[in-house]
């Protein structure tokens, strides 16, 4: 890693919402990336966990503190320049009540990336109603499960296409990459997919192809 993608005043540290295995494994991808993580769970116990269960040989250089008070929890952004938070956890229902309970601590220019499994109308709906706030929402499809999660997942942002591009050089470091044939250059496993929930449906349609092939496979294919 060099000292200019240490040193990124953008991204000193981001905040990370939900502890499970997806959550807790992007937490320790991202530090090893050389950026601090505030990371926080409706549960406590959950983020404890998560912690004391950081794998061997895991060798991140940015810090991960935990946070109990929400309001603390989104503070510990004051000074970032473009203030980012990470949701990962349960679609639907829970990730209304989580946004329930961040709405009074965000402030104008906070990007919130979506990485769960969520309907894209769901994705609509809460971009809608924090576009009011200044708070940009982007759904953002996670693929390749937890053990990608920490060396390196593909990920598809959909939303305001400036608030992604704002993010996108974080994205870049932190997704998979990919190497063609005909090019060894690598390529990150992302970019901007387009407006409002494409970035969820994106994901949906991946997800139902990946459900369905058992049914349509031939008999032998692997």
């Amino acid at each position: 890693m060099s000292s200019t993608q240490k040193n990124d005043p953008l991204f000193k540290r981001i905040c990370i919402v939900g502890a499970g295995s997806m959550g807790s494994m992007m937490t320790l991808g991202i530090s090893e990336l050389g950026i601090d993580v505030s990371i926080w769970d409706i549960s406590p116990d959950n983020v404890k966990q998560a912690l004391s269960n950081t794998p061997e040989g895991a060798k991140q250089s940015g810090k991960i503190d935990e946070f109990n008070d929400i309001a603390e929890f989104c503070n510990s952004l004051s000074n970032q320049e473009t203030k980012v938070l990470l949701f990962s956890i349960t679609h639907g229902n829970p990730a209304d009540q989580v946004l329930e309970k961040l709405q009074d601590h965000l402030k104008e220019g906070y990007i919130i990336l979506d990485g769960g499994n969520e309907h894209y109308r769901n994705t609509e709906r809460r971009q809608e109603a924090l576009a009011k706030w200044g708070v940009a929402w982007i759904g953002m499809g996670v693929s390749g499960g937890y053990q990608s999660a920490r060396r390196g997942p593909s990920l598809s942002p959909g939303g305001d296409k400036q608030a992604v591009q704002k993010v996108l050089p974080l994205l870049e470091r932190f997704a998979a990459k990919a190497q063609s044939p005909e090019d060894t250059k690598e390529s990150p496993c992302t970019a901007y997919i387009g407006p409002k929930g494409s970035g969820h449906y994106v994901k949906m349609v991946q997800g139902s192809r990946m459900e369905c092939y058992p049914l349509f496979a031939k008999p032998g294919a692997s």
